[in-house]
């Protein structure tokens, strides 16, 4: 840059602070500190762009066998309040994870309960390690760490039928 474009630069500036340009970083400075807390039943912004990116490679024609009714059991599962569980134990989460991953095939779900017999890492890894164009690794990744601990616990303590 020359000396020119600098000063021109430092003028803009000055001008802004001058005129109110910074009037809003003064108000985000008087933001409450911490982390939002997203109220009961909603979801992340995380959460609803990992189940967008599910309904919308379904919509492409790669759905895997899951279809958008499977995710948006999932999505309202995740939104449900309370954590209610059926008689194996299971939440409301961890269950329509588990019957998307089934609704998928066997191609999935073998490997599934597989990697969850080694524990969460292991489960995670094998999520991580699914197609980015498929729906089924963006509907379980849209689940929380604790619905996702709550499958592995389910997964490895049951057989393999």
């Amino acid at each position: 840059m020359n000396r020119n474009a600098i000063r021109l630069a430092s003028v803009s500036i000055v001008t802004a602070l001058t005129l109110g340009g910074a009037s809003g970083l003064v108000h985000a400075q008087e933001a409450p500190q911490g982390r939002p807390v997203a109220a009961a039943g909603a979801l992340t912004p995380d959460q609803q762009a990992s189940l967008q990116q599910a309904l919308n490679l379904i919509a492409q024609g790669k759905g895997e066998g899951l279809t958008a009714a499977d995710v948006e059991q999932v999505r309202t599962a995740l939104e449900q309040e309370g954590g209610a569980q059926d008689r194996a134990g299971l939440g409301a989460a961890a269950k329509a994870l588990w019957n998307a991953i089934k609704k998928a095939g066997s191609k999935y779900a073998k490997p599934a309960w597989e990697a969850a017999q080694n524990g969460v890492k292991s489960f995670n890894e094998w999520v991580d390690g699914l197609s980015n164009l498929n729906p089924l690794k963006w509907t379980i990744k849209a689940a929380p760490g604790e619905a996702i601990a709550e499958l592995v616990k389910y997964l490895a303590s049951i057989p393999w039928s």
